[in-house]
């Protein structure tokens, strides 16, 4: 005879307002989850059935229930590594004076010659309104070589110790694509660094533990989910077979978890493939995604060039991998259409999910051109929250309406989907739903406000849309029976939430895999 518990449920949310994020039945008031997925989606009414002995009954008081926000962009080891880092975010420091002064505190704990880390200066947000020099670092900490890393994760600040460990004198030729500031009166290194991250961690500044990485993932991890956040897609280029393995392993004995997603660079695709994992290997925990390539630009072209970017694409192209580019300005983002369009031209493919990063400024026709060939755009709101002040002063008025034109971008037919970028800023995909709707920054600055999109649209961009740009919106991004139970709270309905009202919503509770794993009160 069957158990009376073979249908039940082990755990119902009942009185919710929720928004499932599917056409067949965008509201409901109740959701049942047996297992790891969604059983049934309807009125509390409707769940009664489903109630047994062993089931747990959430009452949710009408707070609004959706599904887990999806962050399509994020860096999980470099977040770690941040916390493990000194903390010179504009959060946390105002000023050069600030910054030497947390460095020095932490040089105090160490023993001279170890490595300090520092994290997250801006410096459109220092009093002084200009980049550190090695100078500024030897104050703080002359018997300690220092690696001060920019917010943005392509540039960095060396104190004169650190030059002289890497070698990095007036005669250094950088690597490709790279750029040593010099002083022009004395032809000197200042310490500012450009696009020298790769070098750096791999020829110069010793790995971090993998204990210590660990630790600093266990962090991450419990903020991941303390926002909302169940799934993610790590974005970073130099992800290989360490990586892999490492966030396997992590994965598999952490409880409080989101999904990882993991790209992998293309310097690393060649071993990852002989270890034999292709695009899509993996589980519902950890799963290998798109090969990530940087493209960037400088006064000496692009990196790569024109012919090497063809003949990466291609590569992984003809692996059966998507590719993820980071480009960033109009001409980076015209050849990366073009790079992705010779792939298709030689192995046309359907569903091939190739996709571009951040692709902050677009016009209308690359926009179509994109659309015609099913290219999507992960793009990043937040930044408008967090560095709109900085745009509006640096950047060129004739571009303020094109920076992230979520409105152009959805309209032009593209799949669009947002990340954070952390942690270039925090991971929180409130903030970026504000921005997306309001076009505001943190201190109020409006940035192209013809480019605002609905709430809905904002909050699709956060949950559904991640999961379409990866081919999985079958598994999960909707609250629908079948798919995965990764689902989130919130205080307030944010589409009955007045506009100025948004930044105030909350995440009240986060259930990933059908388990409450973060709950605020």
């Amino acid at each position: 005879m069957a158990s009376s518990n073979t249908c039940k449920a082990d755990l119902v949310l009942l009185g919710a307002d929720v928004i499932t994020m599917s056409p067949v039945r965008p509201a409901a008031q109740a959701v049942a989850i047996r297992r790891n997925v969604v059983l049934r989606v309807g009125r509390d009414g409707e769940m009664h059935d489903l109630i047994g002995p062993g089931t747990e009954v959430i009452q949710c008081h009408g707070k609004c229930l959706l599904p887990g926000f999806h962050d399509a962009h994020i860096h999980l080891l470099a977040c770690a590594s941040q916390i493990l880092a000194v903390d010179c975010r504009p959060s946390a420091v105002s000023s050069i004076a600030d910054i030497q002064h947390a460095i020095q505190s932490r040089a105090e704990l160490l023993s001279a010659g170890s490595w300090i880390r520092a994290n997250g200066y801006d410096q459109f947000y220092l009093d002084e309104k200009r980049h550190p020099t090695r100078w500024d670092l030897d104050v703080a900490a002359p018997h300690h070589p220092v690696k001060l890393q920019h917010r943005s994760q392509h540039a960095c600040v060396l104190n004169s110790l650190a030059l002289r460990i890497a070698g990095i004198d007036r005669s250094f030729s950088p690597p490709p694509g790279a750029r040593i500031e010099l002083d022009p009166s004395t032809g000197e290194p200042t310490g500012l660094l450009y696009e020298m991250g790769h070098y750096l961690s791999e020829n110069i500044i010793p790995s971090i533990e993998d204990a210590d990485l660990r630790g600093g993932l266990e962090v991450v991890f419990n903020d991941l989910v303390a926002h909302g956040i169940t799934s993610v897609q790590d974005a970073t280029d130099r992800n290989g077979l360490r990586e892999w393995l490492l966030l396997r392993d992590f994965t598999a004995r952490e409880t409080k978890r989101p999904r990882v997603t993991m790209m992998v660079g293309q310097r690393h695709l060649a071993e990852v493939a002989e270890s034999g994992l292709g695009h899509g290997d993996g589980g519902n925990w950890l799963r290998l995604g798109a090969v990530k390539i940087m493209l960037t630009e400088s006064a000496d072209g692009f990196t790569p060039d024109q012919d090497s970017l063809f003949s990466l694409v291609w590569e992984a192209h003809r692996r059966g991998y998507p590719v993820a580019i980071h480009a960033i300005e109009e001409s980076a983002v015209c050849l990366a259409i073009e790079a992705i369009a010779n792939a298709l031209e030689r192995w046309p493919r359907g569903e091939h999910h190739h996709r571009l990063e951040h692709a902050s400024v677009v016009p209308p026709a690359l926009l179509e051109r994109m659309s015609e060939l099913g290219i999507s755009i992960v793009t990043q709101p937040a930044f408008i929250y967090h560095s709109g002040e900085r745009y509006l002063s640096d950047v060129d008025d004739h571009l303020h309406g094109w920076l992230y034109a979520l409105r152009s971008m959805l309209a032009s037919g593209i799949a669009v989907a947002a990340g954070s970028d952390a942690p270039v800023v925090p991971a929180n995909p409130l903030s970026g739903i504000y921005a997306a709707v309001t076009r505001r920054s943190r201190q109020g600055q409006v940035l192209g406000a013809g480019e605002g999109i609905s709430v809905v649209e904002a909050l699709r961009l956060h949950t559904l849309a991640p999961a379409e740009v990866l081919g999985i919106d079958t598994q999960l991004g909707s609250i629908q029976p079948g798919r995965l139970a990764d689902l989130v709270l919130l205080t307030d309905n944010p589409i009955s939430t007045p506009v100025h009202k948004l930044g105030e919503v909350r995440v009240e509770m986060t259930i990933v895999d059908g388990r409450v794993v973060f709950c605020g009160s």
